[in-house]
């Protein structure tokens, strides 16, 4: 058995990965079907789903944002944005308050002339 997985070990492109795999599955009992049977379905596979890989910028935006996060959570930060509805409250209240503040000015004033009158 470990001479079937050892030779997984070893380096090399991917095409002799999946054939040294196959290998050690049969060895191993655990794949019996021949792999003539299956390259076709695999090559159909590999023009259908060709394999991808994300851009270096993509992992390192990953990667920075990652870092960011478990620093922030190690430090017990946490970003909250301000939700809409507490915006327009805190929006509302300051504008209710300026307005109550300009009517006040406006009746303190009209007393005052009319006081001296």
């Amino acid at each position: 058995m470990m001479a079937a997985l050892g030779s997984l070990r070893t380096g090399g492109e991917p095409e002799s990965h999946r054939k040294r795999l196959l290998r050690a599955l049969r060895a191993l009992g655990v794949l019996r079907t021949p792999a003539q049977e299956l390259e076709h379905v695999e090559d159909a596979m590999l023009e259908a789903l060709p394999p991808i890989a994300p851009r270096d910028d993509f992992r390192n935006q990953l990667r920075d944002n990652l870092a960011l996060a478990a620093r922030q959570r190690v430090a017990n930060l946490a970003i909250e944005y301000p939700s809409p509805v507490r915006q327009g409250i805190l929006l509302g209240l300051s504008a209710g308050l300026a307005t109550a503040m300009f009517a006040l000015l406006l009746v303190w004033r009209s007393r005052r002339s009319g006081a001296m009158h």
